[in-house]
């Protein structure tokens, strides 16, 4: 199939993160594109062509990919990140639409701050089936930490944390 049009350095960074989210990997396409020397523009614009052309259904990015590759890259053990995505779980609903890398760093900063959390939101989250684990190993990690390992903002990361923590006041599941 030829693009014509379009550089072949962007259509191989276009197939290769199809390849990634296929796969269900985190992966962001900006990483891809420095590996390629190439705008996120251009890839995109790459990457809408073969959708269209090859009809390919390619799926959302996976909160729980990132929420693993987050939690690697912050050292994160890996019975806070089973916290994390539990946590997660429970909120999914609220963070329907929301930008994914947001979502995982708010289940992983809810997780790890669990310990610090006021004894009305632990009950909540008690109430929510969420256990705490209690780990005196685990160093607490703070938003700015999992912000730029998520390569977002803080402000990002503090309001999908105040979505779920909302959402799991209001007993929804």
């Amino acid at each position: 199939m030829t693009y014509q049009g379009i550089s072949r350095r962007a259509i191989a960074a276009a197939r290769e993160y199809i390849g990634y989210i296929l796969k269900n990997e985190a992966v962001d396409i900006e990483e891809i594109t420095a590996i390629y020397s190439v705008s996120p523009r251009r890839v995109g614009f790459a990457l809408r062509r073969i959708l269209r052309t090859e009809d390919i259904n390619l799926p959302s990015p996976s909160v729980k990919a990132w929420i693993q590759r987050l939690s690697q890259e912050l050292g994160i053990k890996p019975e806070i990140t089973k916290l994390a995505v539990e946590i997660y779980e429970k909120t999914r609903r609220s963070s329907s639409g929301k930008c994914v890398r947001g979502t995982a760093g708010a289940a992983i900063y809810i997780a790890v701050d669990l310990i610090r959390f006021s004894d009305e939101d632990r009950a909540v989250l008690r109430e929510n089936g969420i256990r705490e684990v209690d780990d005196p190993e685990q160093r607490f990690i703070t938003q700015r930490e999992i912000a730029e390992a998520a390569r977002i903002t803080e402000v990002l990361v503090r309001h999908r944390y105040r979505d779920m923590i909302e959402w799991l006041k209001r007993g929804q599941s």
